[in-house]
């Protein structure tokens, strides 16, 4: 059966421009919705990121501040570690003086006299002087025996004169043995 149409032209135009309209209404929601949503979306994860960003600037700059810090103590230990290289080095280079001395001081026969001694490195020169020949060669085969090899070596004697009184004066070079020559830092005594 034909279909009687009963509306006119004008009107089925309209309800065509009507329906149109309410299909663009609600595309026009349903972007606004999506829009809003990314919106939404959008700045929620500005306001993380910027959280974010300020945790890391706050980071930042703490770390910053405790590298300024560091630095001042790194200086600091390169100073010191120099420092106490060269202070090293004088300590490593320097005698067992007390040693030497507390040992030096029971070979010495009682008329010997000094009045010089010096330690270079490890050479030890003695000058003095004594009452008679024999308390020189008493000194020097006190020097020769056991107990002052243990402290100098290769014993030369570089002057010996007497003056008109008798007194002998004397000059003595030697070398300081490795124990008693050089300690290292923190070295022990014994």
């Amino acid at each position: 059966m034909p279909d009687i149409n009963l509306l006119p032209v004008e009107d089925k135009g309209s309800e065509a421009a009507e329906g149109i309209r309410k299909k663009l209404t609600l595309f026009s929601a349903l972007v606004l919705v999506l829009v809003a949503a990314f919106g939404v979306v959008t700045l929620v994860m500005f306001t993380r990121y910027a959280s974010g960003r300020a945790k890391i600037e706050n980071e930042i700059e703490s770390s910053t501040a405790e590298i300024n810090s560091l630095k001042d103590t790194e200086a600091l230990v390169v100073v010191t570690k120099d420092k106490a290289s060269v202070a090293e080095k004088v300590l490593s280079g320097r005698s067992d003086q007390v040693n030497v001395f507390s040992q030096f001081a029971q070979l010495v026969p009682q008329n010997v006299y000094f009045t010089d001694i010096k330690f270079t490195g490890a050479k030890a020169t003695f000058s003095g002087k004594a009452k008679t020949s024999a308390d020189i060669a008493g000194f020097i085969s006190s020097l020769a025996s056991d107990s002052g090899s243990k402290i100098i070596s290769n014993v030369n004697i570089d002057s010996l004169s007497s003056d008109q009184d008798g007194v002998y004066t004397f000059s003595i070079s030697s070398q300081l043995n490795g124990s008693s020559a050089a300690k290292p830092p923190g070295g022990d005594n014994s």
